[in-house]
């Protein structure tokens, strides 16, 4: 197995919305993020229905949680830049703003 290093989305965010403005905005993945990431994604079977029934039902539990706030997008793609230019494309509930993760 390989690593991976990257940046979280939860951990830059704070930083980006300070020193950008965002054109659009995509936040999401939490809860399913075990289930699919490169360690275990590839252990499961497309070709299986009780396993694509068990990925959807987790895929629908995070939707649900990131809708209500319950939980914070974990990746994000953006287009951002330095000066604004009218307001943030984002899904619904879900601005750079509202997606980030302050620390208790």
């Amino acid at each position: 197995m390989g690593g991976f290093e990257g940046i979280r989305a939860q951990d830059i965010l704070p930083l980006l919305v300070e020193r950008f403005t965002f054109d659009e905005f995509i936040g999401f993945g939490n809860v399913i993020d075990p289930f699919v990431d490169r360690s275990f994604g590839p252990n499961f079977d497309i070709a299986r229905p009780d396993e694509l029934v068990f990925i959807d039902r987790v895929h629908a539990a995070d939707e649900e949680a990131l809708a209500q706030g319950d939980v914070k997008p974990t990746h994000m793609f953006a287009v951002m830049r330095v000066a604004g230019h009218g307001p943030t494309r984002h899904l619904p509930g879900l601005s750079p703003e509202r997606c980030i993760r302050w620390p208790d």
